[in-house]
């Protein structure tokens, strides 16, 4: 059995003897732990809010190709999310209900999320449409209770002036 010891890059095996690097082991290895601290990097950056960099170029490796490749995948869904959120919710919030978060492309918990924001603005352009009813009946009403109390006034007018005149 043979066992790497990452500090110092030294393969030994089962006694703690060194042995020569036959198969690139110290190569490989430095790739790798390059690798894992330029992910190491980003991830701090995202933890940060900062998802704008994206994993570069890593080696030559398959599986470093595929971290590169989801960890970027990841970060574009959650730049999505963000962007569609933020624009749809600053849109509502001036009223104009007319733009919502666009669905395509999200799925799992981002897609959950967006259908509640989709609820959510359809819920206040609902309220939003009841308060502008609202406005108007009140309008109506206010117009309709003055011409009440005019109707009403011009009536006692006109009886004063019977009753003066008699």
């Amino acid at each position: 059995m043979t066992a790497v010891v990452p500090d110092s890059f030294t393969a030994v095996d089962d006694s703690g003897r060194g042995f020569e690097d036959r198969d690139g082991v110290h190569a490989r290895l430095a790739v790798y732990e390059k690798a894992l601290s330029g992910v190491a990097a980003l991830c701090r950056a995202a933890a940060g809010c900062d998802l704008e960099p994206r994993v570069p170029h890593l080696g030559d490796e398959p599986v470093l190709q595929d971290v590169r490749r989801e960890l970027n995948h990841m970060l574009d869904l959650t730049d999505a999310f963000i962007r569609e959120a933020s624009a749809s919710l600053e849109y509502a919030s001036a009223g104009r209900f007319f733009r919502r978060f666009l669905v395509r492309g999200m799925l799992g918990s981002y897609r959950a999320g967006a259908d509640v924001i989709n609820s959510a603005t359809a819920a206040l352009q609902a309220a939003d449409q009841r308060l502008q009813d609202s406005t108007v009946e009140r309008e109506r009403l206010a117009a309709n209770f003055e011409s009440v109390v005019l109707s009403v006034a011009e009536h006692v007018s006109a009886a004063a002036t019977e009753m003066e005149a008699s």
